[in-house]
């Protein structure tokens, strides 16, 4: 698909950067994060000259740089990655889109690595408020529950983990 996409569109068109983010996702899932890396900073790089950087797809595409900086357990450059995401998806799709529930969980997941379980807290807190307003029962909001849970039972809360991550 990418090869006839390039063809179609050339090698520096949004279509293609949409394919190599696709291609990299999936190189993400099977544990191929170098590779994925290249064609995420191919994508972000064809991105940014198209539409001077402020669209929802560039900020898909921060985001997963996000993930793979955090899986390789490179905190700053995950940071940077997820703030620049929110911030795109802020201006362009609002500030309640649930994408910006997913970066602020995201953020959360960071500073609890880091056992900033404060920060963990707060950003988890933010990612519940707003996916529960759009879909309290979506998997992601679940979810966010969860990880809540878990930066409440590092602190030691343990009645306020219990009721982050039961059923209610």
């Amino acid at each position: 698909a990418l090869t006839i996409t390039e063809a179609w569109y050339g090698a520096n068109h949004p279509e293609t950067a949409a394919n190599l983010t696709a291609i990299a996702q999936q190189l993400s899932y099977e544990k191929r994060d170098a590779e994925a890396m290249t064609l995420l900073e191919r994508a972000l790089e064809i991105q940014k000259y198209g539409d001077s950087g402020m669209s929802a797809t560039v900020a898909s595409t921060q985001n997963q740089l996000g993930l793979l900086a955090f899986n390789a357990k490179q905190y700053d450059a995950a940071r940077v990655y997820f703030s620049e995401a929110m911030q795109r998806w802020r201006k362009t799709l609002g500030d309640q889109h649930p994408f910006i529930a997913i970066a602020y969980s995201n953020m959360g997941s960071v500073c609890l690595d880091q056992k900033d379980y404060t920060c963990a807290e707060k950003n988890y807190r933010e990612a519940v408020r707003r996916l529960d307003a759009s879909s309290k029962d979506s998997v992601n909001a679940v979810i966010a529950h969860v990880k809540l849970g878990r930066a409440l039972l590092r602190e030691g809360r343990f009645k306020d983990a219990e009721g982050e991550t039961l059923p209610s």
